[in-house]
């Protein structure tokens, strides 16, 4: 009884990535198959620098896929190397390239790498996407809405629809650009986990800042400066992180670095520079725009008596922040006159 082999000849794109898969079945007495642009070919390759019956592709012996070039002009490239008059050459892996095509054999016994988790589709939250971008959208428009009414209250209309607008705009290019870089890494776009990412993440640092706003006027802690910074650049690492994982193949400690590094290298230098201007100007007084009503203050915060005596110290504070300034400028003119 004659035994078939079954042989799949797969066509592969630049990523290595299989674009189309043909199986062949090869008996006993045929071992090996032709490859070309002509209909005598076993396997027909669409591609106008393939000859007619370009090469031969036979299984050894031994078990390994050896090729032969059978008087094509531009031979075959094997291992990224062109080879002109191939006879009996093996290929490591079953792959090779045939003009501009690139290809690989397999057998049916050629042993297969482990099935892949599919985080993009198989986590916990894959079907949950949809929900998580409306849900942040809602959120970050209440956000804005919000912000809008307390800046301008009498022509809160106005700044809510641009605002909106600035939302919708802002938004949609982010997650376009994630999905144009995924569908070039990966093959598929992923609109709607890219979007889910911004909006989530979005929305989950607004609540976070209100919460931790909250924690810190109910239990009267000292003012931290650097506290929304650094909710900041830890949801931009994670907002960062996913989206990366999401949309290039990278291992996860890559993925992390550049997730981290970002953040700290753009959010940070942003924040020190903008810290050390304040510091400079003393007209500058910090504002915050959570309002909260007093009943939900859990400890008070200080006597009266207390709030006066520091109110009376920013005059001093601020009469010797004038004079560091001003000497500054002193010492600069004092040099200028010495040079003279």
């Amino acid at each position: 009884m004659e035994v078939m082999t079954r042989v799949a000849v797969e066509v592969l794109d630049s990523h290595d990535r299989v674009h189309t898969r043909e199986r062949l079945l090869l008996g006993d007495g045929k071992k090996r198959f032709t490859l070309g642009r002509g209909t005598a070919a076993d396997v027909m390759i669409d591609d106008r620098h393939s000859a007619a019956l370009h090469a031969a592709v036979e299984l050894g012996a031994d078990g390994l896929w050896r090729i032969t070039d059978l008087g094509s002009v531009n031979g075959v490239i094997v291992g990224g190397t062109r080879i002109l008059g191939a006879t009996d050459l093996a290929l490591p892996g079953g792959a090779f390239q045939i003009g501009r095509t690139r290809l690989r054999v397999r057998g049916e016994h050629e042993a297969l790498d482990p099935e892949r988790l599919d985080r993009g589709h198989a986590g916990a939250l894959s079907g949950h996407m949809p929900a998580i971008a409306m849900a942040g959208a809602i959120v970050c428009a209440w956000f804005v809405g919000y912000f809008a009414w307390l800046v301008a209250p009498r022509d809160s209309t106005t700044m809510i629809a641009a605002g909106l607008v600035s939302l919708f705009i802002a938004t949609g290019i982010w997650t376009a650009i994630w999905a144009l870089l995924t569908r070039v890494m990966r093959g598929e776009a992923r609109w709607m986990t890219h979007a889910a990412i911004a909006l989530g993440v979005a929305a989950a640092l607004i609540a976070l800042q209100w919460v931790t706003a909250l924690g810190w006027f109910a239990f009267s802690l000292p003012q931290f400066a650097a506290r929304d910074v650094l909710l900041t650049m830890v949801l931009a690492a994670v907002a960062l992180y996913w989206h990366i994982s999401t949309a290039a193949p990278i291992r996860r400690r890559t993925a992390l670095f550049y997730a981290i590094a970002v953040p700290v290298l753009i959010l940070g230098t942003t924040s020190w520079v903008e810290a050390r201007k304040h510091t400079r100007d003393v007209n500058f007084i910090g504002e915050s725009m959570q309002l909260f009503p007093p009943s939900l203050r859990l400890r008070q915060g200080g006597s009266v008596e207390g709030f006066f005596e520091r109110t009376a110290s920013l005059k001093s504070d601020a009469d010797r922040k004038r004079k560091a300034v001003a000497g500054d400028d002193t010492g600069d003119a004092a040099a200028g006159e010495d040079d003279d």
